[in-house]
């Protein structure tokens, strides 16, 4: 009897220290999101963004936060209006994987600098909030591409070192 109290005593920690260790802060994540500047270059825009259960769920935000376009009047949309995400994954070894719907990126073809704007922004976003990112990997309707709109490669994932050595994609 008493070996089933302890089990069950046992049993109850487990569901509390369980559920304590999921619990997720109620005033939600402070995240670092790129724009382009009317300047020159991107320039962050803080959010805070509801808190998220997993890494996954807060890509998705981010990408959702980055498709709203900026608060800071100061700054300019990086993503054409109406872009979604069909699906988002996180690889082992920390590969982010965002698949983009082609259909609006087709009808909003545009110049280098707005390709290089979008896929620097998506790609300093995720690095800047998720530490444990090797690399950003953008598809489109599921499938590889070389381009966005037709100027900077994207057929092999970007990486941290592409924008902390001075050289962009």
């Amino acid at each position: 009897m008493a070996w089933s109290r302890n089990i069950i005593i046992a049993f109850g920690l487990a569901v509390a220290l369980a559920s304590t260790a999921v619990a997720r802060p109620e005033s939600g994540v402070r995240a670092e999101l790129y724009f382009p500047s009317r300047e020159r270059g991107l320039a962050k825009e803080i959010r805070t963004l509801p808190a998220p259960k997993d890494h996954r769920e807060l890509a998705r935000a981010l990408f959702a936060a980055l498709a709203r376009g900026p608060e800071d009047k100061k700054l300019l949309p990086s993503l054409p209006p109406g872009v979604g995400l069909r699906s988002l994954f996180i690889l082992p070894g920390g590969l982010v994987v965002l698949d983009l719907e082609g259909e609006q990126l087709r009808s909003h073809a545009s110049g280098g600098l707005m390709e290089k704007n979008a896929t620097r922004s998506l790609a300093m976003t995720i690095f800047s909030n998720l530490p444990a990112a090797t690399g950003l990997k953008i598809l489109v309707d599921g499938n590889e591409a070389e381009t966005l709109w037709g100027h900077i490669d994207i057929e092999d994932p970007l990486t941290v070192e592409d924008f902390s050595s001075g050289t962009t994609p």
